[in-house]
């Protein structure tokens, strides 16, 4: 069996062989999350800074949760501030919403 850091570590190379013209919210999603079950939320967040063209609901959930986990309320109220201000904010779903009242929760 593998250990969480071989598992970071290989699906990390992977991202990386992907050409940045070739990521999607997808691949940065997939990698959010393999990032965040490893316990790397540190990790997590500089690779959501990395790439904000290619933010959406499902990023910026996974963003939310590793500010939860690192204690990261400023970073938290950035990400949120960025959500209200893309001009989608009615596109937010059920689940982003949740992860809002769980942020929110967390800090108050």
């Amino acid at each position: 069996h593998f250990s969480h850091l071989q598992i970071e570590q290989k699906a990390m190379q992977i991202f990386e062989s992907i050409h940045d013209s070739d990521k999607s919210t997808v691949s940065v999603g997939a990698m959010l999350k393999c990032l965040i079950r490893g316990h790397a939320h540190s990790m997590a967040l500089s690779l959501y800074d990395a790439y904000p063209a290619l933010h959406d609901n499902i990023t910026h959930l996974l963003a939310l949760k590793a500010c939860i986990h690192t204690d990261n309320q400023c970073k938290g109220l950035q990400i949120i501030d960025a959500i209200h201000n893309n001009g989608k904010e009615h596109y937010v779903d059920i689940k982003l919403k949740n992860t809002l009242v769980d942020f929110y929760g967390h800090f108050g």
